[in-house]
């Protein structure tokens, strides 16, 4: 058990540093700083949580439960944003259920103690945020494949990979649930063993997820920088002609006619 506790200790210091020099590369990205900081805040109240028993409870439990699952709510906003999701209703859900989950952790460890009870709520508000990641997500894939062409919509690979990600943690999380003894982290049990190995994945499949999906976003700035004219938004002369060529060899080729429009414009001095 120490030894998986230093590797989720290795595993998410490396992959918060990786995640800054990210962000310090890529500073216009929206969205892409509050990202680093939520997940290394989340690290934290991981690496607490498996310091139960030589901590007081009340760090190792209850703040250590209280960072990961706060930490959770930014994300889902950000994430609600990013996909052009109303997150109103998402983060007002998130809230109350957090609030009443913070209470009943602190319930079931200081008034009654009770690390079962403890354990099936923790694991039903994780169940429930990785059910929000995988709703806003798909269906952000599903509207941006509708919205935008095919240029646009060609690299997701970050994408399906957070969805993957998220989609594998909420059935985790449940059988975990009843694999898991009442037992610390800290102590040798097969339940805590794939607790902290499933810690230990999630923490680097979502730092490059997340590094994947800025790399797409960079690819995609390129793109329509080659493509759209940055002031009018339309397409630039080059691909103008590049599309009016091909329009042209196909009604060639097929022997079908083209209607015309001119455009005229007025340049005033």
């Amino acid at each position: 058990m120490e030894t998986l506790t230093i590797a989720l200790g290795l595993t998410s210091t490396m992959c918060s540093i990786a995640l800054f020099v990210n962000w310090a590369d890529n500073r216009h990205i929206s969205g892409l700083f509050l990202i680093t900081v939520v997940f290394t805040v989340t690290s934290i109240g991981i690496l607490l949580l498996s310091t139960e028993g030589p901590l007081p409870l009340l760090v190792s439990i209850v703040i250590a439960n209280s960072l990961i699952i706060l930490g959770r709510i930014p994300l889902l906003i950000d994430l609600a944003k990013f996909w052009t999701q109303e997150e109103s209703r998402i983060a007002a859900v998130t809230s109350a259920l957090t609030a009443v989950t913070i209470v009943g952790l602190h319930y079931f460890t200081f008034i009654q103690e009770d690390a079962v009870s403890r354990i099936r709520l923790y694991t039903a508000m994780m169940f429930t945020f990785n059910l929000f990641y995988v709703y806003i997500i798909s269906s952000g894939l599903k509207e941006a494949r509708k919205r935008l062409s095919a240029i646009a919509v060609s690299a997701n690979f970050g994408a399906f990979l957070a969805l993957m990600l998220f989609t594998s943690n909420a059935v985790t999380e449940i059988i975990v649930m009843f694999l898991r003894s009442a037992a610390p982290l800290t102590l040798s049990d097969s339940g805590n063993s794939i607790v902290l190995l499933s810690a230990i994945f999630t923490t680097a499949v979502f730092a490059f997820a997340t590094i994947i999906t800025t790399m797409e976003e960079l690819y995609m700035e390129r793109q329509e920088n080659t493509v759209f004219d940055p002031v009018t938004t339309m397409l630039n002369n080059r691909i103008f002609i590049e599309v009016g060529q091909r329009v042209m060899g196909r009604a060639l080729r097929y022997s079908n006619s083209i209607q015309r429009a001119c455009v005229f414009t007025h340049h005033r001095n």
